[in-house]
């Protein structure tokens, strides 16, 4: 079990859980590449970082990984990708179900950073709105006024001055329903079974998922693929993307005997000609199975559009390609 957590903490965390930082881009696709497993997602980045996307939960579940969502980030994300086997627990995630919660800001709060515990620093909006209904008689006026506060203003002292004495009820008897709902879905993850029926996604593995599993996969000490690779090998990657698409508006695929062809010809090239060796080699460079497959994946349709412009074009003179076209007519004599 991989618990997705920042300032959000649920009381009933297990001993044996697998504890992770807030999700950000490519760390769910990165948690799912490790094996078939459950993904708790409470916490993510959004406004710092770039948020955790719904491709990678979708690649996590064609994965094998069970994914639960709850309290925070994960409430929105598990909601709206709940058709495809996500499971959204607790009470902000049936809010944003049923629609009374639609603004992402609502679950957002600042908070410290890893070294000071991911101390919350704002209140968020959700966790006033459980407060206020189980509190107060007219809870519209309240939550009207918290919503109209960008939120990391949204603190105590000025909650006070645009509220008055009513907050102090509301500190007094604050209700942290991010907590209780992350609470939940722990519950969830190892007292209920998953569902089994839920629909199919498709067309999870474009270009951009692609991309983000080759470029933007955490490899430790805070830093991402991209930041590993020098500039020379950065423009290659994206030529070979620029060629794909090419491909793809061609209708050119590369097909899985292809794909293990580009394979051998780039273990042969780098003087690999056992599976023992691979094994070390991916091993010692820190790459995944998925990696591996895409650079074979992209080498075998360079390959391929070599193969179409053989076949097409080697014998003639070259010409521009344009989206535009002539019609000849003869001249008149």
């Amino acid at each position: 079990m991989k618990i997705f957590l920042g300032p959000t903490r649920p009381a009933n965390i297990p001993a044996e859980a697998d504890l992770r930082p807030p999700a950000q881009q490519g760390d769910i696709a990165a948690a799912a590449l490790e094996g078939p497993d459950t993904l708790i997602l409470i916490d993510g980045l959004f406004h710092q970082s770039l948020a955790p996307w719904h491709k990678e939960i979708l690649f996590a579940i064609e994965q094998g990984c069970r994914v639960i969502g709850a309290g925070s980030l994960g409430a929105l994300r598990a909601v709206e990708c709940a058709r495809y086997g996500a499971e959204p627990v607790g009470i902000i995630a049936g809010w944003y179900a049923e629609e009374s919660c639609t603004d992402d800001a609502d679950v957002a709060l600042a908070h410290a950073c890893a070294e000071d515990g991911y101390r919350p620093l704002s209140i968020p909006l959700v966790n006033l709105r459980a407060t206020a209904e189980a509190h107060i008689d007219e809870a519209g006026h309240i939550l009207a006024t918290a919503r109209a506060i960008y939120y990391p203003e949204r603190t105590w002292q000025r909650l006070r001055r645009d509220l008055g004495d009513v907050v102090d009820i509301l500190q007094a008897r604050y209700i942290d329903q991010k907590a209780l709902d992350a609470a939940a879905a722990i519950d969830h993850a190892r007292h209920v079974m998953s569902p089994k029926s839920h629909d199919t996604p498709r067309h999870i593995h474009t270009a951009h998922l692609n991309g983000l599993l080759t470029n933007d996969l955490p490899v430790g000490d805070g830093k991402r693929l991209h930041h590993c690779v020098n500039p020379a090998d950065r423009d290659a990657t994206t030529d070979l993307l620029l060629l794909e698409q090419f491909a793809n508006h061609l209708g050119i695929v590369a097909t899985p005997a292809h794909i293990h062809a580009a394979s051998t010809r780039i273990w042969h090239r780098l003087g690999i000609t056992t599976p023992e060796a691979a094994e070390a080699w991916m091993s010692t460079h820190k790459w995944t199975d998925a990696q591996w497959f895409r650079h074979a994946q992209l080498e075998a349709l360079r390959q391929s559009l070599r193969d179409w412009h053989n076949a097409t074009g080697a014998n003639m003179d070259t010409v521009s390609l344009t989206l535009n076209h002539q019609l000849l007519t003869p001249h008149a004599i």
